[in-house]
C-alpha cells in the first residue's frame, strides 16, 4: 500500500445521486460496478479510483469507516458475487463505510491482482 496523498479525484457517479432505501445510490452511474448482498449495496471500483471514490463517499456523508480489510481467495472455489466485468483476483480489499447522519452503509471491493498486490492508502482521508 502507498501512503501518498495524490490529487484529488471525482469518480464519475460517486456525488449528486439520489438516495433509496438507506443505501448509496451513487453505485448505478456508469464507471462503479455495483452488486448486492444481503441487501448492502456493493461498489467495486477499480484500484485506479478506489481512494476516489472513498474520498468522495466521505464528502457525502459516508465519513466513518468500521472496517478495512484483505481477503485472499487462494483456492477459494465458490462464486463471488461480481457484477459482470470485474475480474475476480486473488486478493480482495474490502472498506465498509457508515454514514451516522442518515443511517447509511456501503462496501467497497477492490480487486487486486497477485503479481502487482498494492492499493493507495486510505489514511489520509480516514486517519
Amino acid at each position: 500500500m502507498t501512503d501518498e496523498a495524490g490529487p484529488e479525484q471525482t469518480v464519475p457517479g460517486a456525488a449528486d445521486a439520489p438516495e433509496a432505501g438507506g443505501v448509496a445510490e451513487s453505485a448505478t452511474e456508469p464507471g462503479v460496478p455495483t452488486s448486492d448482498s444481503g441487501g448492502q449495496r456493493c461498489m467495486h471500483p477499480d484500484r485506479d479510483t478506489y481512494r476516489a471514490l472513498i474520498g468522495q463517499l466521505r464528502s457525502e456523508g459516508y465519513w466513518v469507516c468500521t472496517d478495512l480489510c484483505g481477503v485472499d481467495y487462494l483456492g477459494f472455489e465458490a462464486p463471488r458475487n461480481l457484477p459482470d466485468g470485474i475480474r475476480p483476483e486473488r486478493f480482495e480489499v474490502v472498506a465498509n463505510l457508515l454514514d451516522p447522519t442518515r443511517r447509511r452503509r456501503i462496501r467497497i471491493r477492490v480487486q487486486v491482482p497477485e503479481d502487482d498486490p498494492v492499493v493507495d492508502s486510505l489514511v489520509g482521508i480516514h486517519p
